[in-house]
């Protein structure tokens, strides 16, 4: 049996990921390819913690990768995304033509992973392309077990689902199983991680989900590995977030790392 180069299956990934393309987003994606730039959206319900994974997901690559961030709808006047670059975009309805848009204003060589944050519509969102390379659904567990099943084509045109706030599980009423069930039979191929950004829990998983995508998706720009960046590396709580943090290595990790 052969196997098929690495080009053509990041290409039938893509084609999976985003079943509507546009020209837009054709355009978008390939941009922000050239550029080395790996490119997630993250798309849930308002108060499902997205913000706070972006900073946290900030933190925590500091060291190891500069992460730029294009926000939709930020509210005015408060400081939200603690990332050095970002874009707002004064939309709640994102679409591809606003992410193009929006990354003329950013520096997309000091960028390695641009985050897309995105606020889910069930008659909209869920299939539209924004440019990205891949697309992560974000669920809470106070919104209720019942979320994924009415968001299953969200999670049908995404390759991960994150449950975040699973530090609650005790204190609310969420079927974890029911869950994963609706998940699954949404999309058999997603991967569901459980997180938790106050509590710090699940973030190396999705760190190394991320690693993996872009290994997968992504042009190489120069840059390390963030495989190479666990390697003696141990997860330490600060009081604003969790970092990965290791003194042994991250001297010659920053050696290696691209000049912010």
């Amino acid at each position: 049996m052969t196997t098929r180069p690495k080009q053509q299956q990041s290409h039938a990934l893509e084609q999976h990921y985003h079943r509507r393309l546009n020209p837009e987003a054709i355009i978008t994606r390939q941009i922000l390819r050239e550029a080395g730039v790996f490119t997630v959206s993250l798309t849930g319900s308002p108060g499902c913690g997205r913000t706070t994974l972006i900073n946290t997901t900030v933190h925590t690559l500091e060291d190891v990768a500069r992460v730029g961030v294009v926000v939709a709808n930020l509210a005015m006047g408060r400081r939200q995304c603690c990332a050095r670059h970002v874009a707002h975009v004064d939309s709640d309805q994102l679409d591809a033509g606003e992410v193009r848009r929006a990354i003329d204003s950013l520096p997309l060589d000091k960028i390695d992973l641009l985050l897309i944050e995105s606020t889910y519509n069930c008659c909209q969102t869920a299939e539209i392309d924004l440019g990205e390379q891949a697309r992560v659904a974000v669920f809470d567990v106070g919104a209720g077990d019942d979320k994924a099943a009415e968001a299953a084509r969200l999670i049908r045109n995404s390759s991960l689902v994150l449950l975040n706030k699973r530090d609650l599980l005790p204190h609310v009423h969420f079927d974890v199983d029911a869950f994963h069930a609706d998940v699954a039979r949404a999309n058999a191929t997603a991967t569901v991680i459980e997180i938790s950004t106050p509590r710090k829990l699940g973030i190396e998983e999705w760190v190394r989900w991320l690693n993996q995508q872009r290994l997968t998706l992504s042009k190489p720009k120069g840059g390390l590995a963030f495989d190479d960046w666990f390697m003696g590396l141990k997860l330490i709580t600060t009081e604003s977030c969790t970092c990965l943090k290791g003194p042994a290595v991250k001297g010659a990790m920053l050696k290696g790392a691209v000049p912010r």
